[in-house]
C-alpha cells in the first residue's frame, strides 16, 4: 500500500487512532508506517511515485 490521504480535518494522531480502529474491526493487521506531509509534499511524493513506476503493467502478469 502506497498512497496519500487528502482532506482529513483531524490531527495525525486522531487519524491514526481511527485507522487502527478500522483495521482491528476487520480483524486485519497492518505493518508499515505513516508520515505526516504537507499537501505540497504529498503531491511531490505522488508525482515522483507515478513517474518511477510503470502503472500500465499488471503486477500479476508473468514476464
Amino acid at each position: 500500500m502506497n498512497g496519500t490521504i487528502h482532506g482529513v480535518e483531524m490531527s495525525h494522531d486522531e487519524f491514526l487512532e481511527e485507522f487502527v480502529e478500522f483495521i482491528e474491526a476487520k480483524g486485519w493487521n497492518f505493518i508499515g508506517h505513516t508520515q505526516r506531509l504537507t499537501e505540497g509534499e504529498a503531491m511531490k511524493h505522488t508525482r515522483n511515485y507515478l513517474l518511477d513506476h510503470d502503472l500500465s503493467k499488471d503486477p500479476n502478469d508473468e514476464e
